[in-house]
């Protein structure tokens, strides 16, 4: 997804490419699945688009807050005891630096 993100004034002048990896672990009790139906499961491209609105609607300084936001968007969209993971990262910094791409991981323990 593109974003507006960076510390810097002149890193959020452009859209920057971000990656996302998300893990949502759902307790097979609360996920009776009775038939191959959309409806029996999770749909991914509601939710994909839900976090997409999320990264473009405004800008963001760091890739910690904006994994925090997802996550919590994820998180209110199951049930307490689902477990979600997020991984983000950029896979090439704006900035001058001796690093191939930043990332940041929040999940529940």
């Amino acid at each position: 997804m593109k974003t507006h993100i960076g510390v810097f004034d002149d890193e959020r002048i452009s859209t920057q490419d971000l990656k996302l990896d998300a893990s949502i672990q759902i307790p097979v009790e609360e996920f009776m699945l009775s038939e191959d139906e959309l409806n029996d499961g999770v749909c991914y491209a509601e939710l994909s688009e839900r976090i997409t609105d999320l990264a473009t609607k405004k800008e963001y300084k760091t890739i910690e807050f904006l994994a925090n936001e997802i996550y919590e968007l994820i998180k209110s969209s199951f049930s307490k005891n689902t477990k979600v993971k997020v991984v983000l990262w950029k896979p090439t910094p704006a900035m001058e630096c001796h690093i191939d791409s930043a990332s940041c991981e929040i999940m529940d323990e």
